[in-house]
This record gives structure tokens, C-alpha cells and sequence, in this order.
């Protein structure tokens, strides 16, 4: 099972934060919050068990992440935290736009 409480790399630990930031400006509730912390938490140390970085990771990898998992509402923060990446610069593509998009019945 992965990591979903915290994160030790304090580069992305701090990217978390400003993502969270604006989720909370947007809004968001504070269980929603929680679960784009255990849900981006769990993202970013699946990167680096893939053995990438943000500035290697590309779609070959977020397409391994997502076929893992079995609640799919996790490919939305996906989307969103990708996208808020790629518009902070953290990213050279926006790869939000390969991330596969579900809608439940």
C-alpha cells in the first residue's frame, strides 16, 4: 500500500500545498481536501516508484498510474493536479489532457 499521509520529498510537498491552496480558494470542502491530499500524495510517490521526476515523467507513465487504480474518481485530481503542474511551469506539457476521464453511472 502506498504512502497517503505525507510526503518526504519537501519539493513536492510544497507543490502540494500550493495546489491545495488553490483548491481552497475554489471552494473546495475540507473532506475534499483531504482526499486530493491522500490522492496527490499517493500520485507523486508513484512517479518516483516509477523511477521519474517531473520534469521525465510523460504519458507512458500516467497511463501506468491510472490503469491501477480501481476508484476512478482519482483520474479527475489527476486531471486537475497535471494541468495546475504544466500552468505553474513544473511541467513542459500538459499532460492532464491524457488522463482518461469516467463518469459514473
Amino acid at each position: 500500500m502506498r504512502n497517503t499521509g505525507t510526503l518526504t520529498n519537501s519539493y513536492y510537498a510544497q507543490l502540494l500545498e500550493d495546489y491545495l491552496e488553490v483548491c481552497r480558494q475554489d471552494g473546495n470542502k475540507e473532506w475534499t481536501l483531504q482526499f486530493k491530499r491522500s490522492t496527490c500524495v499517493e500520485f507523486f510517490c508513484e512517479i518516483t516508484e516509477f523511477g521519474k521526476d517531473l520534469s521525465s515523467i510523460d504519458a507512458e507513465t500516467i497511463g501506468k498510474i491510472c490503469v491501477t487504480k480501481v476508484n476512478r474518481n482519482k483520474w479527475h485530481i489527476y486531471r486537475m493536479l497535471l494541468h495546475f503542474l504544466f500552468e505553474k511551469g513544473e511541467i513542459s506539457r500538459d499532460l492532464s489532457i491524457i488522463v482518461p476521464t469516467y463518469r459514473e453511472r
